[in-house]
């Protein structure tokens, strides 16, 4: 061990994707029904709009 605060949140970008990763030790420890929210309040065109104006 580092001695560091272990992350348990991290984004990845990679060219063609980004992702969301969590630590988590059980299933039952995510609060799922937050996760559905906040993924539900943006719709996929809000969303591709948004990429395309980062690329740009």
């Amino acid at each position: 061990m580092s001695g560091q605060p272990l992350g348990y949140v991290s984004l990845a970008s990679q060219k063609n994707h980004t992702s969301l990763y969590v630590r988590f030790r059980r299933l039952d420890d995510l609060p799922l029904d937050v996760i559905g929210r906040e993924v539900a309040r943006q719709g996929v065109a809000e969303f591709v709009a948004k990429v395309r104006a980062a690329q740009a």
